[in-house]
């Protein structure tokens, strides 16, 4: 008798505590949030196709998650994923620079996500060590359309005081660069490297250097759209989760080469 009582309370005691746990996980999982964020291929920082959608991706999704919040990301053309976070279709999008168009349209972090370092890369038979913008008039200049390239080089190419050509996306602008079509090519040099070791053959790739000057630095930003209510509210929470990294370290591993990932994690979802 004694020994069924004490049967008894136990799996009271074990019953209840599972439905407590159980009642925790539900309220938990209710308080989260989420957020649709639109983003871009730009690897190895940002691509559908890299761990945890690459290192800037991967700081964003934690920062969100410091504050309870979940990210699905989806993946379009720039200028695509920049309208459609501007209209309110999707809350966000990541990661741009400062236009007075864009400071209109979204709340913008308080931080950089990341602050680019652009160089100008060139065939090697070609001698550049010229050390400012304005020395460049002599070179074509290959930009990529609907790219903001930072440091007055917009400016500049707007006021035609460069001689700028255009093309679709950057690694097309490494195939003019080989074919002689342009001589510079501004590009973000990690992002640079990788197009040239991921699409280029060997011989090709022995044909491209980089100058060491000038180099252009742009910072760039989360931007979530004006026309999202919650969102003046959700980008404070953001701000909070990102200095929080910044203060803690953890922002710099994420950038480091090789850097191993938290395996926090965002979705995502293609256009």
């Amino acid at each position: 008798m004694i020994y069924n009582e004490n049967m008894n309370r136990r799996l009271w005691r074990t019953t209840t505590l599972i439905l407590m746990m159980t009642l925790v996980a539900i309220v938990s999982a209710a308080d989260r949030q989420v957020i649709n964020l639109t983003n871009g291929e730009w690897p190895p920082l940002l691509s559908e196709k890299a761990p945890n959608y690459g290192a800037l991706s991967e700081i964003v999704t934690r920062a969100f998650a410091l504050e309870n919040i979940d990210v699905h990301y989806g993946f379009y053309p720039w200028i695509r994923g920049l309208d459609l976070a501007r209209t309110g279709e999707w809350d966000g999008t990541l990661a741009w620079s400062i236009t007075d168009d864009r400071a209109r349209d979204f709340y913008i972090s308080k931080e950089p996500i990341y602050t680019t370092v652009s160089v100008f890369f060139h065939r090697k038979s070609l001698t550049v060590n010229e050390e400012s913008l304005s020395e460049l008039k002599k070179y074509r200049i290959g930009l990529s359309r609907g790219y903001h390239y930072g440091g007055g080089l917009d400016e500049m190419a707007a006021n035609k005081q460069l001689n700028i050509e255009y093309a679709k996306d950057d690694l097309l602008n490494f195939k003019k660069l080989l074919a002689g079509r342009v001589d510079l090519v501004p590009i973000e040099v990690k992002v640079g490297l990788a197009i040239i070791k991921q699409h280029l053959t060997e011989k090709e790739q022995a044909q491209i250097v980089y100058a060491t000057s000038p180099v252009i630095a742009n910072s760039i930003y989360l931007l979530l759209s004006k026309k999202v209510s919650r969102n003046k509210q959700l980008m404070e929470r953001f701000d909070r989760g990102l200095k929080q990294l910044i203060d803690n370290g953890e922002y710099q591993e994420y950038l480091l080469p090789g850097a191993a990932f938290t395996g926090i994690t965002g979705s995502s979802s293609k256009p």
